[in-house]
């Protein structure tokens, strides 16, 4: 699994994406999915107060770039990762995901937050082969030049 910080608090907060992010309204979720069409095709904000082991089955594109905008401390990862092999997933974080591989998000006490809830969310893109750092960068930035403050004021 590659995972690297890509994007600044500021620069999130710059483009809409403030600290306490939540695009799924009151609800109390799962597992939530909210899609919207960007720039470099279908982006989405996926968000959970955790998930356990799983595949996602019958995918079109095995791989998915995952932006996190919001964690409360939990991490996303592959089930054979150990957390702590990992860096936590601070926001500005992208991690590459094997859709197809077991994965699931789970507490990581490393990230401190006074949120009594805990809450997990990222901007996804999908991509049918493993993208490069480069290609993903260039796609979420992309991504919040056209369309991410349409996005945020539509949710409100």
């Amino acid at each position: 699994m590659k995972q690297w910080i890509a994007f600044s608090h500021q620069y999130l907060l710059d483009h809409g994406i403030p600290e306490d992010f939540q695009p799924f309204g009151n609800a109390v979720m799962q597992v939530e999915c909210v899609g919207y069409e960007s720039a470099v095709g279908q982006a989405y904000f996926l968000g959970t107060r955790g998930v356990r082991s799983h595949k996602d089955g019958v995918a079109s594109d095995r791989y998915r770039a995952l932006l996190v905008v919001r964690n409360d401390g939990l991490i996303a990862k592959r089930s054979s990762v150990g957390k702590n092999s990992l860096p936590p997933q601070c926001r500005g974080t992208i991690a590459i995901l094997d859709v197809l591989s077991l994965h699931h998000c789970i507490p990581d006490n490393r990230i401190e937050t006074d949120q009594p809830l805990k809450l997990w969310i990222a901007i996804a893109i999908d991509y049918p082969r493993s993208p490069s750092q480069y290609e993903v960068e260039d796609d979420y930035r992309n991504f919040f030049k056209n369309r991410v403050s349409n996005f945020y004021d539509f949710c409100n």
